[in-house]
């Protein structure tokens, strides 16, 4: 049916020439996420021949045939319901440097260097003129922890319109328990580069096409040897499809260029549920945080689970064209931290980008794996 779809609008674009049969449209507050606001999320295989970078005025994007691999559900909350160590931190009053108003549960943070980090919330500060991000919240090494930005990061500036463009530099720094210190800084360039229509498995939305180039910094003081170091992190981009009062990207991919060549991490899209077995998928868990390290590796690579109650669990490895290449199960995970070897799975792999799920009964989890020369 989608493909129909697809075709139907292509036809009717051949037919009508350069007419503008669809709108450009206009993204405004009432377009973003407020409290109360729950949106399931399914990520996709990620395909590296997918054409994502082609944009412009009056553009037909068609991913109708991307495939879903696993879903979550992306949860916004009043700042006050986030508990006391951070809404104190990033209430919403006038004089606060840190006022946000918009929360999200279940944020996917950056990466520390030498940190677990778990049970992420995202802060965000939205007006009719703007939409940043004041900070995020999360257990650092176990310990709950307030990270407020020195200068925010600023999603978008409303409202938002064919061919606008404007930067800006974020940065922040953290006290890490039983570590030291960490800070990171970044800028993020955003552009509206396209409108027009995009298609996802779950419909056909009037959209703009927003791309976020970020390029940042690191730094990292360990307090045990009174050493530091720092280091530029990989240009990343984002490609946001946005469409009127559905709150969140209905189509997103993220990328990286680690060395030469950018590199698909992520694809996300608006979707329904699925039943990927015969039974609904659970809700992403909260609960069982995944982590592979090192990663990238050299056949040698173990996957760091940190799960609340006792499961079972299966482990698949697969390919960026979503081919399984390695599985194991069952595999039992223990309340607490679990360390699993992955070095009998990824030893006969080709050097190159993985794909690693970890389903159970809480949910599903997938993380990229690097095998290095």
């Amino acid at each position: 049916m989608n493909n129909l779809k697809s075709g139907l609008i292509i036809l009717l674009t051949m037919l009508f020439g350069s007419t503008n049969i669809f709108a450009q449209i206009t993204i405004d507050q009432n377009d973003l996420p407020s409290p109360g606001d729950t949106i399931r999320v399914s990520n996709a295989v990620l395909d590296p021949s997918l054409d994502y970078a082609t944009s412009g005025p009056n553009s037909i994007w068609d991913f109708s045939n991307i495939q879903w691999s696993t879903q979550e559900v992306d949860s916004f909350v009043n700042v006050n319901s986030t508990g006391i160590v951070y809404s104190v931190v990033f209430v919403d009053i006038s004089f606060n440097p840190n006022r946000a108003n918009v929360a999200e549960l279940g944020l996917i943070a950056p990466p520390v260097p030498l940190v677990t980090i778990t049970d992420a919330i995202g802060f965000y500060y939205k007006t009719s003129s703007i939409y940043e991000q004041a900070g995020y919240g999360a257990d650092l090494n176990g310990v709950p922890t307030a990270v407020p930005f020195d200068n925010r990061d600023v999603f978008y500036n409303l409202p938002l319109n064919y061919g606008d463009i404007d930067s800006s530099d974020s940065n922040y720094s953290a006290s890490i328990p039983g570590i030291g210190f960490y800070a990171h800084e970044q800028k993020r360039v955003n552009e509206v580069d396209g409108w027009g229509i995009v298609t996802t498995p779950y419909g056909t939305f009037d959209a703009i096409r927003v791309k976020s180039t970020i390029t940042g910094r690191d730094s990292v003081f360990v307090s045990s040897t009174g050493l530091g170091f720092a280091f530029d992190t990989p240009i990343a981009t984002e490609y946001k499809w946005l469409s009127s009062s559905m709150k969140i990207p209905v189509l997103q991919f993220n990328t990286t260029i680690p060395v030469a060549n950018e590199i698909i991490n992520r694809i996300a899209f608006i979707d329904s549920v699925h039943d990927p077995l015969t039974s609904s998928i659970p809700e992403f868990s909260k609960s069982v945080v995944v982590d592979i390290f090192p990663n990238p590796a050299n056949y040698h690579a173990h996957m760091n689970v940190v799960s609340d109650v006792n499961i079972k669990a299966e482990i698949s490895i697969l390919t960026y064209t979503g081919k399984v290449v390695s599985t194991a199960m069952p595999i039992d995970i223990r309340k607490g931290t679990n360390y699993i070897s992955l070095d009998g799975m990824i030893s006969e792999l080709s050097p190159g980008f993985y794909i690693t799920i970890l389903r159970s009964s809480k949910g599903v989890v997938t993380r990229k794996l690097i095998i290095s020369n």
